[in-house]
């Protein structure tokens, strides 16, 4: 069996409808596309615009086929590099297809996606990123969770939001559009390599570079097996995880060198805190303590009756370097009588 009753997602009606088609338009509109595929801008531009004006006369402002034409019309000036013309045309598509068409058709939704696109290339990356979830949150009421249109436009999404360096919520991104894409399509397609490859780069942006090596030496090794060695996709990937294993090396490196001088400088502040004092300076440190405690003994002794008998001007003679030198006396002899006895006998 082809089909499964697991792969039904969701049932869309398909209505069919009898409303005439006007041919005029519809062959100026292709001639003004087969000019421009000859290089003639000016002649093509014309006719695209003549084409659109016939569309508004012929069917109203408000039909589908109006819509169509928008539609196709700021696809092809966004191909000019006219931006701004391509995103006015992107707007009113938008607004007949949701009025017409209805808000959760598949038309409406491919609008709202081709308006961000166009909003993202002119600069409106924020204005950009909320059509695209708006029509997203759309797809996954119509289509589900898992529809593998929407991988495109999860991956886009992720690209945008690196684009104004929002490198966590684009990593996210590219996370849920890898995880649909291997569920559809399966771990070892191509599709699903060439979303590990951009995961990896985002891996990269954000410093992870042990996962952005992971990542992309996956997507290598399925590029390899299911492309070949020569392909472009193979040798790319293969150059990429050269680059991103060298600067694992030096992040890792780095690293290292960073934890051992911190342990170094650690072991150094440990080393002067708890060094004990030189033998000379413990010397010396003794001897004032003993000086120390030998000064506060005699202070300790003295007492009160010890102090001081002099006058105010002895102690300013004092102070001043001033006082005068006390004259010690001369020791008296202890037996003077003894000593004449003894001289005279010597005699």
């Amino acid at each position: 069996m082809t089909f499964h009753p697991e792969d039904i997602q969701n049932i869309v009606p398909v209505l069919k409808e009898a409303s005439p088609r006007s041919v005029l338009a519809e062959e100026a509109m292709e001639a003004g596309r087969m000019s421009l595929r000859q290089q003639d801008k000016e002649l093509g531009q014309e006719l695209l615009l003549e084409s659109l004006s016939l569309h508004e006369q012929i069917y109203g402002i408000l039909h589908p086929e109006v819509a169509r034409v928008y539609y196709a019309l700021s696809t092809l000036y966004y191909g000019l590099d006219e931006k701004n013309a391509a995103v006015e045309l992107a707007r009113k598509a938008v607004i007949v297809s949701e009025r017409t068409l209805g808000v959760d058709s598949a038309e409406t939704v491919l609008s709202y996606l081709n308006l961000g696109l166009f909003e993202h290339a002119t600069g409106n990356t924020t204005i950009a990123l909320k059509y695209v979830r708006h029509a997203l949150e759309l797809w996954k009421i119509v289509y589900g969770v898992k529809h593998p249109d929407s991988i495109t436009t999860i991956n886009n999404a992720a690209v945008m939001l690196q684009s104004i360096k929002q490198y966590k919520d684009s990593r996210v991104w590219f996370e849920a559009s890898l995880a649909i894409c291997k569920t559809v399509s399966g771990e070892n397609h191509v599709n699903t390599a060439t979303l590990l490859f951009q995961l990896a780069q985002a891996l990269a942006l954000e410093r992870d570079s042990k996962g952005a090596v992971a990542k992309m030496r996956e997507a290598h090794r399925i590029f390899e097996k299911e492309l070949g060695k020569e392909n472009v996709n193979t040798k790319e990937s293969n150059l990429w995880l050269e680059q991103l294993v060298r600067s694992a090396v030096n992040v890792e490196t780095q690293a290292r060198n960073i934890q051992t001088r911190k342990t170094i400088a650690t072991s150094r502040a440990a080393r002067v805190g708890g060094t004990r004092l030189q033998p000379q300076a413990a010397a010396a440190q003794s001897t004032a303590v003993a000086g120390a405690n030998a000064e506060g003994q005699q202070a300790a002794t003295a007492g009160p009756s010890q102090a001081d008998k002099r006058n105010l001007d002895q102690l300013l003679k004092y102070i001043n370097g001033e006082e005068e030198k006390r004259t010690t006396p001369k020791k008296k002899t202890a037996n003077p009588k003894r000593r004449q006895g003894a001289s005279a006998s010597s005699s």
